[in-house]
C-alpha cells in the first residue's frame, strides 16, 4: 500500500508540474513567493525579478532588492542592450554582467520553485515586442526608467551614449557567442594574423 501511495504522489507531482506556465526570460515581474517547507522564511516575499531563464520546475533570475543603488546600473545596461537589438539568452546575459559588473550578478542572482512564484509583468525588459498585459503601475522606480525609456523620446547626448554602449554590448555578445566557442571565428584577432601570415607565405 505504501508503494501504492508513493507511485500516486510521484504521478500527481509530474501532472501538476506540467500545468505551471514558466517565466518569459529578459522580462522583469513583481512577484510573490511562498515556501514549499513549514517553517522556512524567505528573506524576500516579494522579489522583483529579471527573469534569466525559466521551466516548470526552477526560475533564475536577478533579484533587484538585493542591489539598492546598483538596480538603476542594471537599469541601464538592460536599456543599452535593449538598443543594441541583438538576441541574448539567460546565459549570455548572467556572462556578459558578470564581466561588465560583477557586483551585480554576484549580489541578485537567485533560484526559485516556479510553481511557488507568482508574478505580475511589469516590464518588457529587453523585449521589444509589444507587450499590452504589463501592470506599469505596479513597477518599481528603476523599472519605470527603463519603461519610459522606450515611450519617450531621447536627449540627443543621452542618445549618443546609449548607442555607444548598444554597439559595445551587441559586439561582447559575438564574442561570447560565437568567437570563444570557435577559435576560427573571423572575428578573431589572432586567427586573422595567423592566416594572414600563412597567406603571405604562399605568396612568398
Amino acid at each position: 500500500m505504501g508503494l501504492w501511495r508513493r507511485l500516486m504522489a510521484l504521478i500527481f507531482r509530474r501532472t501538476y508540474a506540467t500545468g505551471i506556465i514558466p517565466f518569459a526570460p529578459g522580462r522583469i515581474y513583481q512577484c510573490t513567493y511562498r515556501s514549499g517547507r513549514p517553517g522556512y522564511i524567505i528573506h524576500d516575499p516579494r522579489p522583483s525579478i529579471f527573469v534569466l531563464s525559466s521551466d516548470n520546475m526552477y526560475t533564475t533570475g536577478l533579484n533587484a532588492h538585493y542591489l539598492g543603488p546598483l538596480a538603476y546600473t542594471l537599469a541601464n545596461w538592460i536599456i543599452a542592450a535593449r538598443k543594441g537589438n541583438t538576441p541574448l539568452n539567460g546565459l549570455v546575459i548572467y556572462h556578459a554582467l558578470k564581466t561588465m559588473y560583477p557586483a551585480i550578478p554576484k549580489l541578485s542572482f537567485r533560484k526559485y520553485f516556479t510553481k511557488n512564484l507568482k508574478g505580475v509583468l511589469v516590464s518588457a525588459g529587453l523585449s521589444n515586442m509589444p507587450e499590452p498585459n504589463a501592470v506599469e503601475t505596479m513597477a518599481e522606480a528603476w523599472i519605470r526608467k527603463i519603461n519610459q525609456t522606450f515611450k519617450a523620446t531621447v536627449a540627443p547626448k543621452e542618445k549618443i551614449k546609449t548607442e555607444e554602449q548598444a554597439k559595445q554590448i551587441s559586439q561582447y555578445t559575438r564574442m561570447t557567442q560565437y568567437d570563444k566557442v570557435h577559435p576560427a571565428s573571423p572575428l578573431n584577432k589572432e586567427y586573422l594574423i595567423t592566416h594572414r601570415r600563412k597567406a603571405n607565405d604562399k605568396n612568398a
